[in-house]
């Protein structure tokens, strides 16, 4: 299941690096030197997790992993063990901060809802600091002077919608969610290719229609394409998927 997750992410992390609004360097410090981004997060009962509280700390076995915190709320509040939280089986504090995740209003709150939504909060977060960075004098827009100073600015120019020759935050936001939504589409595809499971794929699954040939991505020749040699090549084709 690790795995599982893993290839999700680095597919759908491409929609970010495919355009330069992230990488090995932006993702290991935030801005200034403050903490990397997913440094630290609120525990549950909101208290602030630092460095020294990881797996097996007072976050429980479950760490800063959302699927994992997850497990850890549903085994000590799910009384009724339908693998779901709702108002009555959880501290009020814990409540206010997942009753958000409640996306169908059932008064219930799921693994998989709560989990979506602390990995679309992290993305939020992530957003905020790469528009910080690229937005030099903090007005809000990446005028045409920010986006000549990024390598990438000439790609980012497809987020202005308008013309006006700068990107707004709400151009960039709407920018990210339809790369993500194209990232999507790219784990849906790698799922389908993959017949065996084990989360790569061989020669004899690769797409016949596919964009590139698979010597073209298995940039190790190791004989199997992972889901980050797919992100890898989204990064370098300008954010255009392989399969």
């Amino acid at each position: 299941m690790a795995n599982h997750r893993s290839w999700l992410g680095a597919i759908t992390g491409a929609a970010v690096l495919a355009f330069g609004l992230g990488g090995p360097a932006h993702a290991q410090q935030g801005p200034a030197g403050q903490p990397p981004s997913g440094g630290q997060h609120a525990a549950p009962g909101g208290q602030q997790g630092g460095p020294g509280q990881r797996a097996g700390g007072r976050h429980g076995p479950g760490g800063h992993d959302p699927a994992r915190r997850v497990q850890e709320l549903l085994r000590r509040f799910d009384r009724n063990g339908d693998r779901a939280l709702e108002a009555s089986e959880v501290p009020p504090n814990i409540w206010q901060r997942i009753a958000a995740a409640d996306v169908d209003g059932d008064g219930k709150v799921t693994v998989h809802e709560v989990a979506h939504h602390l990995r679309h909060r992290a993305g939020r977060r992530a957003a905020d600091q790469l528009f910080g960075r690229l937005d030099s004098n903090g007005d809000g827009v990446l005028d045409s002077a920010e986006l000549a100073a990024s390598p990438h600015g000439q790609r980012l120019l497809a987020a202005d919608t308008d013309g006006d020759g700068s990107v707004s935050r709400a151009e960039f936001d709407a920018f990210l969610q339809a790369r993500h939504q194209s990232a999507h589409q790219v784990r849906q595809a790698f799922q389908a290719a993959d017949t065996n499971g084990d989360h790569k794929l061989d020669s004899s699954e690769w797409p016949a229609g596919a964009a590139a040939s698979f010597a073209d991505v298995d940039a190790d020749g190791d004989g199997v394409v992972s889901p980050r040699e797919v992100a890898e090549y989204m990064r370098t084709h300008g954010g255009n998927s392989p399969l």
